[in-house]
């Protein structure tokens, strides 16, 4: 049985994959890691990027097509439930297009691939803590301490017999939109909760970190930034199990109030530059912005209003 592999969600971004895989091909291949990438786009432009690089001996790269029409939670649904893998495999790693780990990261994460941890999480640059390794078995103190980090999708590891053993196929398909765009977040919460003294192991060290594109991203999302993180988010986490209730609301504000999302000043003034926030956006979330964000909400009315 193969320890791990590493499962992409893609559409149409070949000039990332081709990043990706020049940076991280080899030392995957060393440390006897496959890679599956499930495209959803029409170009056809990825499969055969992964062609080349079989051609050139990497064989442990795979291409999977996936309709056109699969939503982003759609795809993790395919992953879960371990479509398309050729092999068995004690873990499966989702991560985002743009993102790989660090060959460091790597050998942090294949060395718990070694036990038997229900999940493992990686930490990566600014969540660096001392020692390599340490073990949760509560899912409150998980869901307590790195929410904010397990928002994305790279983070977590599964163990595919405890996890994901019994995972069914259509799950995220028949769900609603917030919980379909939420669906790893959900999905992990939501199992751990239903483990006996569930594992779950951390993973950090200074040097092992998660790599990134330097292709510059599509900003699509960010015309979805408020519907995402105040209307989705907010939904998503008051829908996981009452045994976390009494830190949904510290995880919420912990996650939107980041610098990336809600969290300064300026980035409303961006926002209402691009004509995303305006004052009815404001009216519309008036009662929730103390929950996601610490600029104050009369700050925040005013940039709505261009009175900056």
């Amino acid at each position: 049985m193969s320890k791990l592999a590493i499962c992409v969600p893609t559409y149409n971004r070949p000039d990332v994959v081709e990043e990706i895989l020049l940076y991280s091909a080899e030392y995957l291949k060393k440390h006897d890691v496959d890679m599956y990438y499930y495209d959803s786009g029409d170009t056809g432009d990825v499969e055969a990027l992964v062609d080349k690089h079989n051609l050139k001996g990497y064989d442990n790269v795979h291409y999977i097509r996936v309709p056109s029409d699969y939503l982003y939670g759609d795809k993790i649904d395919l992953i879960y439930s371990g479509e398309g893998l050729k092999k068995e495999y004690d873990y499966i790693w989702p991560i985002k297009e743009r993102i790989i780990p660090n060959e460091r990261m790597l050998e942090l994460v294949l060395e718990r691939c070694d036990g038997e941890a229900d999940a493992i999480i990686s930490l990566t640059l600014g969540d660096i803590y001392e020692g390599d390794t340490f073990d949760f078995h509560s899912p409150v103190d998980v869901y307590r301490y790195f929410g904010k980090q397990t928002t994305s999708l790279e983070t977590v590891i599964y163990n595919t017999k405890t996890m994901l053993g019994d995972y069914v196929f259509g799950e995220s398909k028949n769900s609603a939109k917030h919980k379909n765009d939420f669906w790893h977040y959900w999905f992990l919460y939501d199992k751990l909760s239903k483990l006996d003294n569930p594992v779950i192991a951390v993973v950090s060290k200074d040097g092992a970190y998660n790599m990134q594109s330097s292709v510059p991203a599509g900003n699509n999302w960010r015309k979805r930034i408020f519907e995402v993180w105040i209307e989705e988010f907010i939904k998503i986490n008051f829908e996981l199990p009452d045994i976390y209730s009494a830190y949904k609301t510290q995880v919420i504000k912990n996650t939107v109030s980041i610098e990336e999302l809600l969290g300064s000043r300026n980035t409303f003034v961006e926002l209402y530059n691009e004509g995303i926030l305006t004052a009815e956006v404001f009216d519309k979330y008036k009662d929730f912005w103390t929950f996601v964000t610490d600029v104050p909400v009369e700050e925040i009315k005013k940039i709505s209003c261009g009175e900056m």
